[in-house]
């Protein structure tokens, strides 16, 4: 079942590190304000990325996942590596790490995820809930 604790602040957090240029980052699974954040921004694009997820055509390697997300959407990949190092603000600078690492902290990030929200399966009905959700409030378009 897993150790018990009293205190919310004794939770640890799982985190896996990413190196870059002589430091240790920490990174950790997204949280569901930062889903939500990341939603809100990338509404069409995650639309497109599920729609294609869904048909079967997007691709299972995550550095092809890196290129067709920012094929949608310049900020998408900056805004789910800022939020998974825990610095949401920090969009600029995730974008300009090179490639390699991007590819790196998604596919850590990923994983975490999906480890923290009890699977694939799971992680992908809540954002596709989300979108539904934001679906309906939004206003008719004319």
């Amino acid at each position: 079942m897993g150790d018990t604790f009293n205190h919310l602040s004794e939770l640890v957090i799982e985190t896996e590190t990413l190196e870059y240029n002589g430091m240790v980052f920490q990174v950790r699974g997204l949280s569901i304000p930062h889903l939500s954040a990341i939603i809100r921004a990338h509404k069409s694009a995650l639309e497109e990325l599920y729609f294609r997820a869904a048909a079967g055509v997007l691709p299972a390697d995550v550095e092809q996942l890196v290129i067709a997300a920012a094929e949608k959407s310049d900020t998408l990949v900056a805004m789910v590596i800022a939020c998974g190092m825990g610095d949401p603000d920090a969009i600029e600078k995730a974008g300009n790490l090179p490639l390699g690492k991007q590819v790196e902290a998604l596919d850590k990030i990923i994983r975490l995820t999906i480890a923290t929200e009890g699977g694939l399966g799971k992680l992908v009905g809540i954002v596709s809930g989300a979108l539904g959700a934001m679906q309906k409030l939004a206003p008719p378009q004319t």
